[in-house]
This record gives structure tokens, sequence and C-alpha cells, in this order.
């Protein structure tokens, strides 16, 4: 497998920020998981794509089915804050995409000012 893209988490308070997005690439991404990042998917094709994360436990030695987020063509969708329970066990949140053609993403992170 390719290595998948860590997007740097854009912080903000309440004083705002003005977001960059950037496109996604088709190995996916890869989120450091603190609790306090929730990511921010635009799709703007013509077509709905499933956005995939992937959870990182197991109960009893069975994987937990991965998470799928539907966002319609020309929506957009806030995924997240993600808890434990999505982490694998590097600490990361492993998301795919199911296209990223026109699709823009942006990874958030709160922190307290």
């Amino acid at each position: 497998m390719a290595a998948r893209i860590v997007p740097t988490p854009q912080p903000f308070t309440s004083l705002g920020l003005t977001a960059a997005y950037t496109g996604p690439t088709v190995d996916g991404d890869s989120i450091m998981n603190n609790g306090a990042r929730l990511l921010h998917v635009t799709n703007g094709s013509g077509s709905s794509i499933n956005v995939t994360v992937n959870l990182g436990r197991t109960i009893d030695g069975q994987a937990i089915a991965a998470k799928v987020h539907a966002i319609a063509a020309g929506a957009s969708k806030f995924i997240g804050p993600f808890g434990v329970n999505y982490s694998q066990p590097t600490g990361e949140v492993l998301v795919d995409y199911s296209a990223i053609t026109t699709v823009t993403r942006a990874v958030f992170e709160y922190v307290k000012p």
C-alpha cells in the first residue's frame, strides 16, 4: 500500500479561522487523533461519494465495521471529532475516499485561546 497523506491540522479558536482546503489523494489520509480534531470534506463532483473512517478497534478479535459517510454531489460534511475507538494502535485515524476528483478537505483542531 502506498503512503497516506497526513494533512496538517488547522487550529481554530473563538477568534475564527480562514480555512485552507486541499485535495485528498487516492491513498487516503492519516490524521493523528487527539480527540480535538475533525475533518471537513467538500464534494464538488456531480455524484455522491463515500468517506470511510476505518475503526481501529476489535471486540473479541473481530474488527468493527468502518464508518461510512455519504456526501451528496455539491455538499459538504464535518466528520468527527474522533473518539478513541477511531484510532489505530498507532493513534492515527485512517480515512479513505471513494473518489477524489473535485473533492477537497481540511482537518481542524479546536484550541482554547
